[in-house]
């Protein structure tokens, strides 16, 4: 970053997060197994939410141009038609399977008749 009087220099980031990480994991150290597992899947659950977090803010930042209300409705109407669409592979992907098990029940069924 340069300013009149010169550049400055930024200030390290990482020692902060990292000596705030080290604190966490010593406190996580000294708890009941049962607690660290829940811990370390709310830390997992919350490396999630700011991934997605930072990845919303740019893809609003790209297009914040347009009204909010068409921004949101777009999202609503793209998260309804994927997970909508997940579910139906689902259902695809069961139906399959179960024809696949009637069809090796029938032919079971066959090769005993014929012995």
């Amino acid at each position: 970053m340069t300013t009149t009087h010169g550049s400055l220099n930024r200030p390290p980031i990482i020692p902060a997060r990292v000596s705030r990480e080290n604190a966490i994991d010593q406190t996580i150290g000294t708890m009941p197994a049962v607690d660290q597992q829940f811990m370390y899947e709310r830390i997992k659950e919350n490396q999630h939410q700011e991934r997605v977090f930072s990845a919303f803010l740019k893809l609003i930042r790209k297009f914040d141009f347009l009204p909010k209300t068409l921004l949101l409705e777009g999202f609503q109407e793209a998260v309804k038609h994927i997970y909508s669409a997940n579910r139906k592979a689902e259902n695809q992907a069961k139906q399959a399977q179960e024809v696949v098990n009637n069809t090796s029940k029938i032919c079971d069924m066959l090769q005993r008749e014929e012995n």
